[in-house]
């Protein structure tokens, strides 16, 4: 009989043989399998695995106090019960010098580790144990839409992806879809909190074999898979917005979006009408205006609009979209457009945000519930959305904006993070990585 292990990369057959080393193999009736899940086992059986705690030498031997040589230490290994002992020392002399909002306590929560040893959900709760902590809110892979979707449909990030519209449901319904950042399979190898079996190729195949035409509008022609056949639309990066509003603007002129839909399914359309068409002292969102930004021909721009009117149009927005500066308009206007097409709520058509982004956007699935540990409740209100940390570092007690409200970021003294670190997500690492008033303390 078979063991079996489930990871954010995919479900494997588990076994261990000789040496206790760990064994991976594919499941079988895995249609897609991820073959880099696969190395999991090497890591776990690679002698370079740290197997200890480990502290920067400078720092102990210094007391545990700065000593300017942060960067360019060395560490040294240090047994467990002497990590519990440095960690509790500066944990309590924190909370009782400065108060719990002085800690900054996270985990990106991405290590396959099961649920009872995810990192964030551990952290969690020890923190709000020990009195609470200073948090961060959302994720780097879609922070934009969690904030804004709210106010644009009424529906959180999680509630939306979960009322995409499926891959069978879109093979048998949809005519076109337009692939604002693509569809790249390789991205859609991995689902936050495990993969059964991979089903973005298979349906993506089966749209294509029943007929659906794709358009792949991106930079790059591997966003589109390449049995496809996609049509390439070669945009600048981080102009699709521009190219979206060129689209309405033509709908609008040519008198050819759905009212019906727009008089009863939206509020603002009037004056959204107004500034498209150049009306609030600003250009006209023209195909010329456009082309000159988005670098496509005013041809190309006139055929996608006369293509998306006349199908059954999914507009399809890749998470990679809100990754930039003023990351919420795409969405923000790629749902306008969809509206504009009077499709969203149908089988064939409307928007998604994150087909092919993860392997569950698009599957059809029962939720299982199982059983949890409490975390608690944080009794610290302060926190950060996610990508302002080096904000928060460089400006304690300062003012900022967030979701309409007034916030003030708190003054950090000590950082404490588990299963990952702020590196493999952050932005603009030079300027974290700067010495500043945080890293003398």
């Amino acid at each position: 009989m078979s063991n079996f292990v489930s990871t954010h990369w995919g479900t494997y057959k588990f076994s261990v043989g000789e040496n206790n080393k760990i064994k991976l193999e594919n499941w079988e009736l895995d249609s897609s399998p991820t073959e880099f899940g696969l190395g999991l086992a090497d890591a776990a059986n690679d002698e370079l695995r740290i197997k200890q705690p480990f502290v920067r030498k400078g720092w102990l031997e210094n007391n545990c106090e700065a000593d300017g040589k942060r960067g360019r230490d060395e560490f040294i290994p240090i047994s467990w019960d002497e990590a519990f002992e440095l960690a509790s020392k500066e944990l309590l002399e924190t909370k009782r010098t400065f108060g719990n909002s002085a800690i900054f306590a996270g985990s990106y929560g991405w290590a396959s580790a099961g649920r009872f040893h995810h990192a964030k959900s551990q952290v969690n709760r020890f923190f709000n144990l020990f009195g609470g902590f200073s948090s961060s809110f959302q994720s780097y892979s879609y922070a934009a839409a969690q904030t804004l979707l709210p106010h644009i449909i009424g529906l959180d990030l999680y509630s939306t992806l979960d009322e995409h519209t499926s891959w069978e449901a879109l093979s048998k319904d949809c005519e076109l879809i337009l692939m604002f950042g693509g569809m790249p399979l390789k991205n859609s190898k991995v689902s936050a909190g495990g993969v059964g079996k991979h089903v973005t190729k298979q349906g993506i195949t089966k749209c294509f074999k029943n007929g659906v035409e794709f358009i792949n509008i991106s930079p790059l022609t591997d966003d589109a898979p390449a049995f496809l056949n996609a049509k390439q639309v070669n945009i600048r990066p981080n102009t699709d917005t521009a190219l979206m509003l060129a689209l309405a603007n033509i709908l609008i002129k040519n008198n050819s979006y759905d009212k019906q839909f727009i008089n009863k399914y939206t509020v603002g359309f009037e004056s959204f009408s107004d500034y498209v068409l150049g009306k609030k002292n600003n250009q006209d969102c023209s195909p010329e205006w456009a082309s000159q930004i988005t670098n496509i021909p005013v041809k190309t721009i006139n055929e996608l609009a006369e293509k998306i009117i006349s199908k059954k149009t999914m507009i399809s927005i890749s998470w990679s979209l809100q990754r930039a500066s003023r990351g919420e308009q795409p969405l923000w206007m790629g749902i306008t457009l969809a509206a504009m097409l009077g499709q969203i709520g149908t089988a064939g058509g409307g928007f998604g945000f994150g087909y092919s982004s993860v392997n569950s956007t698009g599957d059809s699935y029962d939720k299982i519930p199982w059983q949890s540990l409490p975390q608690g409740i944080n009794q610290i209100k302060d926190f950060i959305p996610v990508a302002r940390i080096t904000d928060m570092l460089e400006n304690p007690g300062e003012e900022f904006v967030y979701d309409g409200k007034k916030l003030t970021y708190p003054d950090i003294k000590l950082i404490y993070w588990a299963g990952g670190n702020p590196f493999h997500h952050h932005q603009d690492l030079n300027r974290l990585l700067k010495p500043g008033r945080s890293q003398k303390q």
